[in-house]
């Protein structure tokens, strides 16, 4: 019996929409973060504690260099706080300032977590997405237009100019973004930065991602009276640039370079990323055997 045309019509529509309808296309999701990075995150970038930290650092660096400066008007040698090496005990030894750099007196500063804050970028990175160095390039751009300055930073910055200490910013930004940088940390109230004077990036002095070569080359033209940074490396390369163990690096900030910690050596928290996560530290390289506990 020969259907109806109706139904037949209906019949082939629906035969048609089958035919040609795209089958579903899987979309491809980042992976969570784990629980751990999440919490380093929203602590870095949320908690009220991070920005005490922020203001207590800078508070602290102020104070420290507003009772450092009358000893450079003296005839005694003064320290700087740049560490170029190390004696035959281990202790650091810091290089002094020139009679000529005594009259320059600066303060060199990392940017990425201690000047200014990567919030987006971070936020994008916590939902999964590694890192990528393209991507990066495009958020130091977009930055630059709404740049969020560490807590504290930017009184801080103010204060030392008005004692006459210039701020000198280094960072391992490719010297490729090096106006967006210099716009950002203008933009942010940190004020003005001149490339290869008070502003070095990766690629300026010498290869690679060690920031010596660059402090090196500021101290030719100032006297660093303080430092301040969110990773060993802001400071010297001989607590974790050789990738020791954790441990070991642990040793070395609270042993040999343990009275340089606020007495010219600022730190800032950053438990987001870094060089002393490389390699990726785990509860077993953390805590010793001696120090673990259970429940009996």
């Amino acid at each position: 019996m020969t259907p109806r045309l109706p139904a037949l019509l209906s019949t082939m529509l629906l035969l048609a929409g089958c035919a040609t309808s795209p089958a579903p296309v899987a979309v491809a999701t980042p992976p969570a973060p784990s629980q751990g990075s999440l919490y380093a995150t929203t602590w870095t970038y949320g908690s009220a504690e991070a920005v005490a930290l922020g203001h207590q650092a800078y508070a602290a660096l102020t104070g420290y260099v507003t009772a450092r400066l009358p000893a450079l008007q003296g005839s005694a040698p003064f320290e700087s706080a740049l560490v170029t090496g190390t004696d035959a005990s281990g202790q650091p030894q810091r290089a002094p300032c020139t009679a000529a750099t005594r009259a320059r007196p600066a303060v060199v500063l990392d940017i990425d977590e201690t000047a200014l804050l990567n919030t987006g970028a971070q936020y994008h990175a916590a939902l999964g997405h590694p890192y990528d160095e393209a991507e990066w390039a495009q958020w130091l751009d977009d930055r630059a237009a709404r740049p969020i300055a560490v807590p504290g930073a930017v009184a801080a910055m103010a204060a030392l100019r008005r004692l006459g200490v210039t701020p000198i910013w280094i960072s391992n930004a490719t010297n490729a973004r090096q106006a967006v940088v210099a716009e950002a940390l203008a933009v942010a109230g940190l004020g003005a930065a001149a490339p290869l004077d008070t502003l070095y990036l990766r690629g300026d002095v010498a290869p690679g991602s060690s920031k010596q070569p660059r402090r090196l080359k500021a101290a030719e033209t100032y006297c660093i009276v303080a430092m301040v940074g969110d990773q060993a490396g802001d400071f010297t390369d001989f607590i974790d640039g050789a990738k020791r163990p954790l441990p070991d690096r642990r040793g070395a900030a609270d042993g040999a370079f343990a009275a340089l910690w606020g007495q010219g050596w600022f730190m800032l928290p950053n438990p987001v990323y870094g060089a002393w996560n490389t390699p990726e530290a785990t509860l077993d390289t953390a805590i010793p055997p001696a120090l673990r506990w259970q429940p009996k």
